[in-house]
């Protein structure tokens, strides 16, 4: 069986990924702790979906559609499942759109390279 590689990949993500387009970035300022985060900026080529996650789990994404041949966003609101909470920080991550319109982080590509991350800050 040598050469095979049946039983090596097991716990390895599988999900799609994409690599990112010259050009691309997002970038998300500290802010308070709520039900949803701010994206200040994003300039993207493609329909794509940006969602907030920690070290487990997406909180929450919104899709974006950038101006015809790629182009800057500004003041992106992205709505939360779940809370973010002060002191701690959180990832700004890119999703490729597959096509359907719905977010699907199995399906739809993670973009590699094109990320921010942002703390959560204390309320007074």
């Amino acid at each position: 069986n040598t050469g095979t590689n049946t039983a090596t990949n097991t716990g390895t993500d599988t999900r799609p990924t994409v690599d990112v387009n010259m050009g691309e970035e997002v970038h998300a300022d500290d802010q308070p702790a709520g039900d949803n985060v701010r994206v200040v900026n994003a300039k993207l080529s493609r329909v794509s979906w940006l969602a907030v996650r920690d070290d487990i789990r997406i909180y929450g994404a919104a899709k974006v559609t950038p101006p015809t041949g790629g182009g800057s966003m500004n003041d992106i609101e992205i709505p939360l499942l779940r809370n973010t909470e002060s002191g701690k920080t959180y990832k700004v991550v890119v999703y490729a759109d597959d096509g359907d319109g719905v977010f699907d982080f199995k399906k739809d590509s993670l973009v590699t390279g094109l990320d921010d991350s942002f703390s959560v800050l204390h309320g007074d």
